[in-house]
């Protein structure tokens, strides 16, 4: 009696096996079952479209024309820049003739502990208020008056005009007042006159 050869012997079944394992081999099982990425994406509710911030322009205000460029700037007349360098208990008189272009300025001197220290006192006053008036181009002459309490030999006690003291505006604008030596003021001015109960 013949015996029956086995399944595994048989041609056809490997023929069978191979075939299936080309198949399997180059199916693409990845159109048939969802990959992890794929089902979480479709288990995700789409989110509301985001509004963009809204982005505040600079819108710039029309500028106010009528107003002045130089706002903010102070316009300086001569009684504020007096006021800057003299103690307003010592001013006496502050005019200005627009017409001329003439300033006067009066005040009072302060006493120092000597004569000679009290008189520098005043020079240094008279320049410091140069300096600072000479920036006033409407100022063409300027006139100082330092006045100072005098006892005459009847022992009567009064305020009068010790110093006189004149410049142009030319001699003014040729001062280096950064140099100058307030001594100097009795010959630079253009016009100069002192008591005698200060003259050094």
């Amino acid at each position: 009696m013949e015996k029956k050869k086995s399944i595994f012997k048989r041609w056809w079944f490997w023929a069978i096996i191979v075939v299936l394992s080309i198949i399997v081999y180059f199916t693409d099982d990845s159109e048939e079952q969802p990959s992890k990425e794929t089902v979480v994406v479709a288990n995700k509710i789409e989110p509301k479209e985001k509004k963009e911030p809204e982005v505040k322009k600079n819108v710039e205000k029309p500028k106010d024309e009528s107003k002045p460029k130089d706002e903010n700037k102070e316009v300086k007349t001569p009684e504020d820049i007096v006021k800057k360098v003299i103690e307003k208990d010592r001013i006496v008189e502050i005019n200005k003739n627009d017409q001329n272009g003439h300033l006067l300025v009066r005040f009072k001197g302060s006493e120092n502990l000597t004569n000679e220290s009290t008189v520098k006192g005043f020079l240094v006053d008279i320049r410091d208020l140069l300096k600072n008036l000479k920036s006033d181009s409407s100022i063409q002459t300027f006139t100082f008056n330092v006045t100072y309490s005098l006892v005459d030999n009847y022992g009567n006690e009064s305020e009068d005009i010790v110093i006189k003291a004149g410049f142009n505006r030319e001699t003014v604008d040729k001062i280096n007042f950064d140099k100058f030596d307030f001594n100097k003021i009795p010959e630079v001015a253009d016009e100069y006159w002192s008591h005698p109960a200060v003259q050094q």
